[in-house]
């Protein structure tokens, strides 16, 4: 795979800069604010033609813009389950109505878990309701705390929801884009964890290359 790939170019990623920076040793002298604004400029500078913390920037970019696919690409699959779920089987037609339109409206869909109608564009009778929804239909109060991203994928596979709207295709697809976005998340941290690495073994290296020059 091509990320793996991205991986294992990057496994050795500020070792050295990290091993040069350890082997100054000047005291516990402290630098001044300026010359640590100076230390970062540089470091800020090293980085942007770094090889190796470019690659690894780039993975973390790719892996973050993936991860957002997978996640809009779930949040559609529920969407269109749940919409299904409430047009055959809600039989109260005002819950109905509510569920339908929570599900296209931002305002309603943030504010679901909230006791106060400070919400612009979210009527008393929309609160009532929603405090309604939470005691009565916990699995839509699942649902929208995940479309309103309060909930991860685990939890929500963990919730009601789909004991509920009982679709086991809906679940598998969903289990597939979620391991994806398990693996792309992984795959960022550690590109996240290698840029860390090669930052701060530069501004190590500059801290005390200035500690030396003073």
């Amino acid at each position: 795979m091509k990320n793996d790939k991205i991986v294992s170019e990057i496994k050795t990623a500020g070792v050295a800069l990290v091993a040069s920076a350890t082997m100054f040793s000047c005291g516990n002298k402290q630098l001044s604010e300026n010359q640590m604004q100076t230390v970062h400029h540089k470091a800020d500078s090293a980085v942007a033609v770094c090889p190796e913390y470019r690659v690894a920037s780039n993975l973390f970019d790719l892996c973050e813009s993936k991860i957002q696919k997978y996640r809009d690409a779930n949040k559609q699959l529920i969407k269109a389950h749940a919409r299904n779920y409430i047009k055959n089987n809600i039989t109260d037609i005002a819950l109905a109505k509510f569920m339908l339109e929570s599900l296209g409206n931002d305002k309603l869909l943030f504010a679901l878990d909230t006791d106060s109608c400070e919400n612009e564009g979210v009527s008393v009778e929309q609160l009532i309701t929603m405090r309604s929804v939470r005691r009565n239909q916990r699995w839509f109060n699942d649902m929208m705390l995940y479309l309103s991203d309060k909930y991860n994928e685990k939890q929500l596979l963990n919730s009601e929801f789909f004991t509920v709207v009982n679709n086991s295709g809906l679940k598998s697809a969903f289990e597939r884009n979620t391991q994806q976005i398990e693996m792309l998340q992984s795959n960022a941290e550690f590109a996240a964890g290698r840029k860390k690495v090669i930052y701060d073994g530069l501004v190590q290296q500059y801290t005390e290359s200035a500690k030396k020059q003073r």
